[in-house]
């Protein structure tokens, strides 16, 4: 599903995608006003274990919950809770182990 939303002159995309077997749930924002688009999402993570590969450089904020991320070569699962950021860089690979539902935020370097 998605919409355009014309604001004066900036288009705002919403789309709702799932992912990870319908685990994964984001709400994805593009702002477009002609000059430089910029999306971001808002994921909703259910209770599972899942792997991604990051496709651009990504720093997330979580919202609510707790995310346990173990990047590849890592052996023991690091804990973010609600506020703490991290950043991703493109191209790594890492596996999230959801316990209970989990909301955050993501924004995508150039």
């Amino acid at each position: 599903m998605h919409k355009i939303i014309t604001l004066g002159d900036v288009d705002l995309k919403l789309e709702v995608a799932t992912s990870s077997g319908g685990g994964v749930i984001d709400v994805i924002t593009t702002l477009d006003d002609g000059l430089e688009k910029k999306e971001s999402i808002v994921s909703v993570v259910l209770p599972g274990r899942y792997d991604f590969k990051a496709k651009k450089s990504v720093r997330i904020i979580v919202l609510n919950g707790e995310l346990r991320i173990c990047f590849r070569g890592a052996t023991d699962f690091a804990t973010w809770k609600v506020g703490h950021e991290l950043e991703i860089e493109k191209g790594l690979s890492y596996t999230v182990n959801i316990e209970k539902p989990v909301v955050y935020h993501c924004e995508f370097a150039e």
